[in-house]
């Protein structure tokens, strides 16, 4: 049997009494254990919770998103990020302590694994440039998860799939 390896954890904020981060260092893990880029990957868990996707580019409250379609009523609870200077981050931000737990199921039953197959896809160099975000963004009632890729300013992709 081979030894569990743990993505390193470079950040863990503490955040207030009624937050909690929906999902662990050991969980990321093992859900992205198979990922070409899982000895580069780093964990940081904000102090804040999300912000409302499409509403700015991730990383900024005050640069806006270009092709946003609608997508205001997801609040980000994960996103991976990838930048030359800063490599391969996956940032988890809290949620409602009340809400923890079926935001762990999205995450760790759909959402992660979407983010492995993300991570997995060859892409030529070119793709390297500049700054790359997969976001992973869940409605008000935990019945939708919204999947909002961007690079740099742009919004490449997104999807919405039901969680009922």
């Amino acid at each position: 049997m081979s030894e569990f390896k743990q993505i390193t954890s470079i950040q863990r904020y503490k955040v207030g009494r009624d937050l909690s981060h929906p999902v662990g260092a050991q969980a990321i893990s093992r859900l992205l254990t198979d990922v070409p880029q899982f000895d580069e990957l780093r964990i940081i868990f904000s102090w804040e919770p999300g912000i409302e996707l499409g509403s700015s580019q991730p990383g900024w409250t005050d640069r806006p998103l270009k092709g946003v379609r609608t997508h205001f009523g997801f609040h980000e609870v994960l996103k991976i990020h990838y930048q030359l200077q800063c490599g391969w981050e996956v940032w988890v931000s809290p949620v409602k302590r009340t809400d923890k737990f079926r935001i762990q199921t999205c995450i760790c039953e759909i959402g992660l694994p979407e983010a492995a197959n993300w991570l997995a896809q060859s892409r030529p160099e070119t793709w390297f440039e500049g700054r790359r975000v997969l976001q992973l963004g869940i409605d008000e009632n935990s019945t939708e998860l919204c999947f909002l890729e961007t690079h740099n300013q742009w919004v490449v992709d997104s999807r919405i799939v039901s969680l009922r």
